[in-house]
């Protein structure tokens, strides 16, 4: 896909994409190499996306904001944000959390909102800035790696653990602050659910 070069022109670019996640099964992780350099995706989708660089390098593109992640580095993607990649250095391989906003808004709790830092501007979500993220980053790609060997059952369990450390060593040793403090949770992702099958079911921009 070409890369987006203008805000008029971006949105004709980027795919919708389903990933049909439910109340039982509210998690996914892809495991991806790209090999050549030519290879990108741009899209957008109801869902929210950890991702985590293993080897090699890619430029995660969002509307305005353009950022270089190496091995150990994080993306966060919110629902229905228009976000892509480009390859600097192949083979590239990486991990995507993909995750229910539904799920992830019942496992909030007072003063603590995990969706925050899906839900601010992509130039402020929390980074891997320090020699101990990353170190913590790169044990927890190796303990990835030995998801295979778990049964369905186990394997999801731990998916879901590594997720939240993977968001609790993205938010150190700070609080994030409430983006909207009118935000009702569960109840509000509901009531936007018609439109979401409004979206993924037109042919236009909507």
């Amino acid at each position: 896909m070409k890369y987006p070069v203008s805000p008029n022109e971006e949105l004709d670019k980027y795919l919708r994409t389903n990933y049909a996640l439910t109340f039982d099964n509210p998690f996914s992780l892809f495991k991806d190499t790209y090999t050549d350099k030519k290879d990108s995706i741009f899209d957008m989708h109801y869902v929210l996306e950890l991702g985590v660089v293993v080897e090699g390098s890619m430029q995660r593109h969002y509307p305005g904001y353009n950022v270089k992640l190496g091995p150990g580095e994080v993306w966060l993607c919110n629902v229905w944000e228009p976000h892509g990649f480009i390859l600097n250095e192949t083979p590239c391989k990486a991990y995507a959390f993909i995750v229910s906003p539904e799920f992830l808004s019942q496992k909030d709790q007072p003063n603590f909102n995990w969706l925050n830092m899906f839900t601010l501007p992509p130039e402020k979500r929390p980074k891997i800035d320090t020699p101990f993220k990353l170190t913590e980053m790169m044990r927890i790609v190796n303990r990835l790696a030995q998801l295979d060997n778990f049964t369905e059952i186990i394997k999801k369990r731990w998916i879901e653990h590594i997720f939240f450390e993977i968001l609790l060593i993205l938010q150190g040793n700070s609080i994030l602050k409430v983006v909207n403090e009118n935000n009702n949770g569960l109840y509000s992702f509901q009531r936007v659910s018609p439109s979401i099958q409004l979206v993924f079911n037109s042919k236009r921009n909507i």
